[in-house]
């Protein structure tokens, strides 16, 4: 498996940032949260782990557009 500096370098890549706020169970699973954009501020909330992973392909398909 090849990582960031491998083969690339970073700077080269199209760097995008979001933060992930989640609100775990007392075993640990993903009750809910939000992904906010970092450039934009734009927010999209979330339930459990399969919301989470979906907004985050929503979230990279609309910034790849």
């Amino acid at each position: 498996m090849t990582g960031i500096g491998d083969t690339e370098r970073l700077g080269d890549q199209n760097v995008v940032t979001a933060v992930v706020r989640v609100v775990l169970d007392d075993c640990g699973d993903v009750r809910h949260g939000e992904l906010v954009d970092a450039a934009t501020g734009t927010t999209e909330r979330f339930t459990g782990w399969e919301g989470m992973v979906s907004a985050v392909r929503r979230w990279l398909g609309r910034i790849r557009d």
